[in-house]
């Protein structure tokens, strides 16, 4: 998700720090579970911080840590709406018929493309990304998170489905006006990391900017 091991290092701190902060210091429930979802987004950081100190996979324990972490980083990756789910369940007590529908079908699909997926990675190591919309002529090291891109087994459509099933959660069960602005976060991230990278390296917006919604949440959801 991030460019460097340092990138990695900071964005991760950053996320838990502000996470906690939105935890402790609101006592709107919401911001309560926003602060736990994006802890748990939180951990895709973690994983490419332990890519970065695992990249020669020339070296056993090197290769096993990268190995096992990136089986890791797909299951935790793919459990995001899942997670949102319980989340505002355990907060709010119920989840909307529209969402609960979306829900089903994103598990089905995902159980799908994930089970096909696991025994495909193996490693995260780099790749060169073209990032010539942002500064001309520049290629940067990226790390390549292969299972977001098993086009065999249909990833265009799971991970539309990912981003249609998160942003149903929480346009329906979200109370106005972060339903409007959470839904607006996802879909403008997603789409904005889509036309700079073109296709490649999704996640690469949220390296940062991830970390910091948390007191943006607080600041807007006070």
């Amino acid at each position: 998700m991030c460019y460097s091991k340092e990138v990695s290092q900071r964005s991760f701190i950053i996320n838990i720090i502000t996470s906690y902060i939105l935890y402790t210091y609101s006592h709107k429930i919401e911001n309560k579970l926003f602060a736990l979802m994006f802890a748990f987004v939180g951990l895709m950081q973690l994983y490419d911080w332990i890519f970065w100190e695992n990249q020669d996979i020339t070296f056993k324990t090197q290769a096993d840590i990268n190995f096992v972490t990136t089986k890791l980083a797909m299951i935790t990756n793919h459990l995001q709406p899942i997670v949102l789910t319980f989340l505002i369940y355990y907060f709010k007590g119920k989840i909307g018929k529209m969402s609960t529908y979306i829900l089903i079908i994103y598990i089905t699909l995902m159980m799908i493309y994930s089970i096909k997926t696991f025994n495909k990675i193996t490693y995260t190591l780099t790749e060169k990304v073209d990032v010539r919309r942002l500064v001309k002529d520049e290629k940067r090291t990226s790390l390549f998170w292969e299972w977001n891109y098993n086009e065999k087994d249909g990833n265009v459509v799971v991970y539309s489905i990912f981003l249609l099933t998160v942003t149903f959660l929480f346009y329906e069960n979200i109370s106005y006006p972060m339903n409007i602005i959470m839904s607006f976060i996802t879909v403008f991230t997603y789409g904005l990391s889509w036309y700079i990278f073109k296709g490649h390296a999704l996640g690469r917006f949220w390296c940062n900017f991830s970390a910091f919604i948390p007191l943006l949440i607080l600041f807007i959801n006070t």
